[in-house]
């Protein structure tokens, strides 16, 4: 029975992960996205076809039209939105990002959700300026309980917002097994063009447009998923959790507008950029040279002959790993994600 192969499935990996680590395999997300896109183009030329939305009578110029409408699956981390209206050609960028707690501090880990939360937006070159939180509270026995622990959370998450000047206003809360919280964040990229062209305008930041040449720069060391893996089954040192708490709560911001300073007033160019998180080093690092394949083979509506397909060669002893992370992995300890990453 189904049942039985989920209890299996947990007597395999007993202790499954919160924050990134909880994240769907990207496979299987890869194979969710594609089905639901296909289903909602299918509808959309259907309806189109029949006359169901506004201005349209179903004829052969119609079917052109309804496929040149048909919006194509994007790899970027987060979703581009024109502003038409506005004649400098500036673009809000909408992103949403929600995980469990993997931490007892629900103070640190609101600054940690919060910092995650905002680092879609940074990738992009965007600057977050509003958020809509998501928080879930574990039961509890008295209300008085269940509103300290909300407001540690959403504290520590204000405190980081504030920072970025990015104003936190509304949300919804309701209560769950776990300790969980999240943000849509809103964020603006200025003289930006359309987004179909806005791989060669130096104020956007996408997942493709690498090149042969490129150097990969890291803005934070890496090893989270691994350390805190190791941390739950009590071997991990606390040094090094300390350590991986701090990284964690500082704000990829500063690296962010350091990225525009240097597209627009250097001759070195950040060509690509994304935030590594629950898909490890090597997965976000795929996302980013299947985005160059991807482009070349549909162009999305571009005319760009600097996408190129490219490779990437990693040297193991040049990444900056976390203290304690390599030797979580040394005794095979990984996040519960791990197996899906590999397979990917």
């Amino acid at each position: 029975s189904r049942g039985s192969e989920v209890a299996a499935a947990f007597v395999a990996s007993s202790m499954r992960c919160g924050g990134c680590g909880a994240k769907v395999g990207a496979s299987t997300l890869t194979r969710v996205l594609k089905a639901v896109h296909q289903r909602a183009e299918r509808n959309y030329r259907n309806n189109f076809m029949n006359g169901k939305i506004n201005g349209h009578n179903g004829d052969n110029n119609d079917n052109n039209h309804a496929t040149s409408m048909m919006i194509p699956i994007e790899h970027d981390d987060a979703a581009i939105i024109p502003i038409t209206s506005n004649q400098a050609g500036g673009a809000m960028i909408h992103t949403i990002d929600f995980f469990r707690s993997f931490i007892s501090d629900p103070f640190i880990f609101g600054k940690i959700a919060a910092v995650h939360a905002l680092s879609d937006c940074h990738a992009m070159g965007a600057e977050p300026r509003t958020a809509l939180a998501l928080a879930v509270v574990p039961y509890a026995a008295t209300e008085s309980i269940t509103e300290s622990t909300l407001i540690a959370m959403l504290s520590g998450a204000s405190d980081v917002l504030t920072a970025e000047r990015c104003q936190l206003v509304g949300g919804h809360t309701c209560e769950g097994a776990e300790l969980a919280l999240g943000f849509a964040v809103h964020g603006f990229i200025a003289n930006c063009c359309n987004p179909r062209q806005a791989q060669n305008n130096a104020n956007i930041l996408r997942k493709r447009g690498c090149r042969v040449g490129d150097r990969l720069i890291l803005t934070k060391p890496i090893g989270t998923g691994a350390l805190f893996a190791a941390d739950m089954r009590a071997k991990s040192r606390a040094v090094c959790v300390q350590e991986a708490l701090e990284s964690m709560m500082i704000s990829n911001g500063v690296a962010s507008q350091v990225a525009m300073k240097m597209n627009l007033n250097s001759d070195a160019v950040v060509h690509a950029c994304t935030d590594v998180t629950g898909f490890g080093l090597m997965g976000h690092l795929l996302e980013m040279l299947v985005a160059n394949d991807d482009d070349n083979n549909t162009n999305n509506g571009e005319d760009d002959d600097s996408i190129q397909s490219v490779g990437c060669r990693l040297n193991l002893h040049d990444i900056p790993f976390l203290q304690g992370a390599m030797e979580a992995s040394a005794a095979q300890i990984f996040s519960s994600l791990q197996p899906e990453n590999y397979k990917h």
